[in-house]
This record gives C-alpha cells, sequence and structure tokens, in this order.
C-alpha cells in the first residue's frame, strides 16, 4: 500500500499487519450487506422485460409501415416507450449499487449501444426497401431479444447463487414522485384521447406537442418528480398499473392498422381510466429511497 503524502502533513505509517487484517474484513463485510440489500435479480427482470419492449416497439412500427398507417400510431407509441427508458434507468441504478468494475461498465453500456444501433440501422433499411420480404423484420427484433434479453438472462443466472435479498423497505411515495406518477397517468390518458382525433394533421401536431411537453418532462430528472427517481421509488403495484396502461394504449392503435379510426368515447373513457389509476396508485406505499 503506497501511500501519498499531504502538503503541510507527515506520511503516515502504512498499518501493521493485525490493522490491515481488520481493514480487509470490514471491507468483506461491507460487501455482504450490500449483497443482502442490492435485488440484482429484479435488475435482470428489469431488463430481460426492456428487451421485450423495445422488441414489442420495433414489431408495432413495422406492421405499421407496412400497414400503411398513419404516422400518428408511431408518435402516440413513442410517447410508452420513452417514459419508460427513463423509469427503467432509474431502477436500474436502484438496483446495481456496485458490483462491476468501471471497465465492465463500460463494455457494457458500448456493447448495449451497439446492438441498439445495428438493430435499428438494418431495421430502417428493411423498412425504407420494399423489396426486402417482411419477413425479415424479425433480424433486428431478434437481435434486441438475443442482445438485451440475453445479457438479462446471464444476469439472472448470476443473480440465482447469490444470497437472498432482505425485502425493500416501503414508505409512501414522496410528493414529487407522487405528482411525477399522475403525470405520467396524464402523457398516457393524453396519448389516449388524442388517438380519436379524426383529422390527421391536427392529431400530428397535438401528438407533437404532447412530446413536446414529455421532453421538459424529461428535463426535470434532477428535481423531485423526475422519471428516473419516479421508477426507483415504484413497486408491483406501479408498475402494474403502467403496464396495464400501456396495452390498453396499444389495443387502441390496432384499428389504425386497418385504416380505421378509434371511437371518441372509447378512448376518452380509456384515457380517463388511466389519469384516474395513476392518481390512485400514487396513494400506494413505493420502496423507501432513503433506505
Amino acid at each position: 500500500m503506497e501511500h501519498e503524502p499531504v502538503d503541510g502533513q507527515d506520511l503516515l505509517e502504512p498499518p501493521d499487519a493485525d490493522a490491515a487484517r481488520h481493514y480487509l474484513g470490514y471491507a468483506n463485510a461491507i460487501v455482504e450487506r450490500r449483497e443482502r440489500v442490492v435485488d440484482r435479480r429484479a435488475g435482470a427482470w428489469l431488463t430481460i422485460v426492456s428487451a421485450g419492449v423495445i422488441a414489442g416497439y420495433l414489431a408495432v412500427i413495422a406492421a405499421s409501415i407496412r400497414q400503411g398507417a398513419t404516422s400518428g400510431v408511431i408518435q402516440v407509441l413513442l410517447v410508452p416507450i420513452l417514459i419508460w427508458g427513463q423509469i427503467s434507468a432509474g431502477a436500474q441504478q436502484r438496483g446495481d449499487r456496485g458490483g462491476q468494475s468501471p471497465r465492465a461498465r463500460r463494455m457494457v453500456t458500448m456493447g448495449g449501444a451497439a446492438v441498439l444501433v445495428v438493430a435499428l440501422i438494418s431495421f430502417t433499411v428493411i423498412i425504407l426497401n420494399d423489396g426486402i420480404p417482411t419477413y425479415w423484420m424479425l433480424l433486428p427484433i431478434a437481435l434486441v431479444v438475443l442482445g438485451y434479453g440475453g445479457y438479462g438472462v446471464v444476469r439472472l443466472v448470476r443473480a440465482s447463487h447469490r444470497p437472498r435479498v432482505r425485502p425493500p423497505a416501503r414508505a409512501a411515495l414522496p410528493l414529487g414522485v407522487r405528482g411525477g406518477t399522475i403525470l405520467i397517468g396524464l402523457f398516457l390518458g393524453g396519448g389516449s384521447v388524442l388517438s380519436a382525433v379524426p383529422d390527421d394533421i391536427l392529431r400530428s401536431v397535438l401528438l407533437f406537442l404532447a412530446l413536446l411537453a414529455l421532453l421538459v418532462f424529461f428535463l426535470c430528472s434532477n428535481l423531485g418528480i423526475g422519471l428516473p427517481r419516479v421508477g426507483a421509488a415504484w413497486r408491483w403495484p406501479h408498475l402494474t398499473t403502467f403496464s396495464v396502461s400501456v396495452g390498453v394504449l396499444l389495443a387502441l392503435q390496432i384499428p389504425a392498422l386497418t385504416g380505421a379510426l378509434v371511437m371518441p368515447i372509447t378512448a376518452l373513457t380509456a384515457g380517463v381510466g388511466m389519469v384516474v389509476a395513476f392518481a390512485l396508485v400514487s396513494g400506494v406505499p413505493g420502496r423507501d429511497l432513503d433506505a
């Protein structure tokens, strides 16, 4: 162990053997406590689910374009996919405290970015070339599933050999997180309502404004209502509400694939239901962010 002197201070004496063993034992105890708190299984499942979400989004976009659906479908579905990206990032950061060297983190980040870039490039080339058969769109989708999903499976296998973690501490959602949760309901509900706007140009303009508002929401990531903080505090009731709402939003886009338009009363009912559901679930206790 090399010591570097501080200006104006004498060089510290290196620890003796007993003190060094004490330091090492204390460090091992910290690592063990960390493994009892950090749920790496949840992080692995989150990676697998994210792979499915991205793959499903690409499949829907491919079907929309090949069926000649309007760009409104793509804009509407951008709302949940962008929100999910921020929420999952917050949940991953909470469940990934240490355990990887900076070099390993960089390699994982670069590998994930490379998989996504290759998938998007190949997906774009296939979509823009009508001469390429539709089934070739399965290639970038499979690349995402195998890349991200495979990494999640590897993490899950590794986590299965670790000790069981203690149940996370629960606490009422902070006021900012509750506000962010309700805002998510407003965005998803608004997307549902806009799905029923009959005029394509008006719908596209309104969806564009909604995406701009969502961008402003993203810029608040360091505030109490920020989506990463919301994702870190959410538990399964909140994630279930989000998943069901996205499923309903996706179902509302099915008529557009056939050139039809969803009934306004259906879209309005679904939108109001989403807002109410998120308002109710914002009162459910989440993870204790101070634990």
